[in-house]
């Protein structure tokens, strides 16, 4: 009979991960999303030349363009608007201009 070494788990339980704007108790839910978006999109620019195929191809640029173009605190509170969370629905109601610059932005957002 031959014996096998018990291996090690190398894989990591994603439900114990935390980001590092989770251990900042004072930001909102939308500023904690805001945080971590804008980092990946940071990530995403710098490492964006090295990656290819359809989402980094057609994604990419849009997520990064949208961060780049100041519209990510629009796009963050538009996310959560199905939330009942009242200061999100509060800044939707303070904020037509933006949404509206932020859907005509989407709509003429040149996909390549």
């Amino acid at each position: 009979m031959i014996k096998r070494k018990k291996r090690k788990k190398k894989s990591i339980d994603t439900s114990e991960e935390i980001s590092l704007t989770d251990l900042d108790l004072n930001k909102t839910e939308v500023e904690k999303f805001m945080a971590n978006f804008e980092a990946i999109c940071s990530i995403c620019s710098e490492i964006k030349d090295k990656n290819t195929g359809f989402y980094w191809d057609y994604y990419v640029p849009f997520y990064t363009s949208l961060n780049d173009e100041g519209f990510l605190e629009t796009f963050s509170y538009l996310m959560f608007y199905s939330t009942d969370e009242k200061y999100v629905h509060q800044w939707i109601e303070n904020n037509p201009t933006e949404i509206d610059k932020f859907y005509s932005w989407v709509k003429n957002y040149e996909w390549k």
